[in-house]
Order: C-alpha cells, then structure tokens, then sequence
C-alpha cells in the first residue's frame, strides 16, 4: 500500500506544529505588572531612602535598559534618588539626599573636580601661559 504523498506533509506538519507546542509550553512564563507608586517625603534620611529605593528596584519590569525617566517605567528625581542611596549602601557610603540634584536638572552646581555643563557657559579668561620647555635627556644613558 502506498502512502499519498500530501498525508506525509499533512502529518510532518501536524507532529512539527505539535513538537513546537509542546517546547513553548516547557518555556516558564513570568507575569509582569506596573511599578507600585511610592510617596516619597523631603526630609527623608539616607537609610530609608536606601530602603525606599531597594522596594522601587524589586517591581517586576521586563529585562532591559529602557530609559529611566520615562515611560514606561517613569521614575521621578526622587525615585532616581532613592535608588542611587540604595545602590551606594551596597558599595560604601551613601552621599545622596532628597536635596541632591541630578545632572541633567536644572540648577545643577558642578561638584569640585567635576567639569562645568558647558564650556560657553565658562567665564572668558586669559589665554594659558607658554609650559616651560623640558630639557631632553642626555645622550648615551637609557
């Protein structure tokens, strides 16, 4: 007895789709819900802002690096805050407050040894004096 050729691809077809099926189904599936909103207080210490942003860490977002100030995850300076303290208790001090600003705020101060915004925004100033000039080594000696 032979076997028509289209019931092979119809059954190839059916054990493939059903293969496939069976492997999606082993594969865990993970629920991902939206951030809990968080009241954030003004006077808030560093400790319970490191506690603050250990809970704003652990919503279930989807792996990846969207960017963090706006949607879909949406965190407010002060959330960004929050979990700046809670990421510096994991490695030494925490020198953040609620009185911190961020970078790209308005009203930033560049901390010392940090470079100014702009360099417009620098003061006009005399050109740099001539380095003196370094004597070359003597011959002969490495």
């Amino acid at each position: 007895m032979k076997i028509p050729p289209i019931l092979k691809i119809a059954v190839l077809v059916v054990a493939t789709t059903s293969f496939y099926m069976y492997v999606g189904q082993m594969v865990p599936q993970k629920e991902v819900y939206p951030p809990v909103e968080v009241v954030l207080k003004a006077d808030m210490s560093p400790a319970e802002m490191a506690k603050t942003g250990r809970e704003i860490m652990d919503p279930g977002f989807n792996p990846g690096m969207p960017v963090i100030n706006k949607p879909p995850i949406g965190l407010t300076d002060q959330e960004i805050l929050c979990v700046i303290a809670y990421l510096q208790t994991l490695g030494g001090q925490t020198t953040v407050t609620m009185a911190t600003k961020l970078k790209y705020q308005a009203g930033h101060e560049p901390a010392a040894g940090e470079a100014a915004p702009t360099a417009a925004a620098a003061p006009a100033a005399a050109p740099p004096a001539a380095a003196p000039p370094v004597a070359a080594p003597p011959k002969g000696k490495s």
